[in-house]
């Protein structure tokens, strides 16, 4: 398994690691969160990942 990391100053309440089934049909490991977890995030679907959400980061 690809190694995955927690963000830096995230709360592990509400989140966990587990499978997610993408658009594909493949299922994977990712990172899942209850929906209050994400209560005032941003949404980085149209980055397409985490590394690139983190580069868009001005």
């Amino acid at each position: 398994m690809a190694s995955l990391a927690i963000p830096a100053g995230a709360s592990c309440l509400g989140k966990a690691i587990g499978a997610v089934t993408l658009a594909d049909g493949r299922t994977v490991r990712g990172f899942l969160a209850e929906p209050i977890a994400t209560h005032g995030a941003d949404d980085i679907t149209s980055h397409g990942s985490w590394p690139a959400a983190l580069a868009a980061i001005p």
